[in-house]
């Protein structure tokens, strides 16, 4: 955390601003590995419907990444709305089945794709969730 704090502390904004973003990912994997019950693997590609261990697995992944960038673990409806996003399901219908309001859902998605930028230091969006989890090998071609 100390080197991660220096790292973006530094007031120049040019290219060493991204290279910094760059080295606090890398740190952040690493970290995620290390103390990581079990070493972090690339999962499957999975088809709109992943079986569940799959997708637990990239859940996990994916609350580890924001628990060690914010300290705070996904919350339940966060961890429902991704799980229904990499199922390929609209936010409609993720409203619906967890009885909540579709503007609710659409809010609490736009704040976790904006957590997860920061995270990986790239823009993520329902769109290119799934090929930014890929190129952060969070979820395998």
């Amino acid at each position: 955390m100390a080197l991660q704090a220096s790292l973006l502390s530094s007031p120049d904004q040019s290219a060493n601003a991204l290279y910094h973003q760059y080295l606090v990912t890398a740190l952040a994997w690493r970290l995620i590995n290390h103390h990581a019950a079990e070493p972090l693997q690339p999962l499957p590609s999975f088809s709109l419907d992943p079986d569940p261990q799959s997708l637990d697995r990239v859940l996990h992944q994916i609350n580890n990444l924001v628990l060690l960038h914010t300290g705070q673990s996904l919350s339940d409806t966060q961890v429902r709305g991704l799980s229904g996003v990499l199922r390929g399901h609209r936010y409609g219908d993720i409203a619906q089945q967890y009885h909540q309001s579709e503007g609710h859902i659409k809010t609490m998605a736009s704040e976790l794709w904006k957590t997860l930028s920061r995270a990986l230091g790239q823009p993520v969006r329902k769109a290119n969730l799934r090929s930014t989890l890929q190129q952060h090998r969070l979820l395998s071609d």
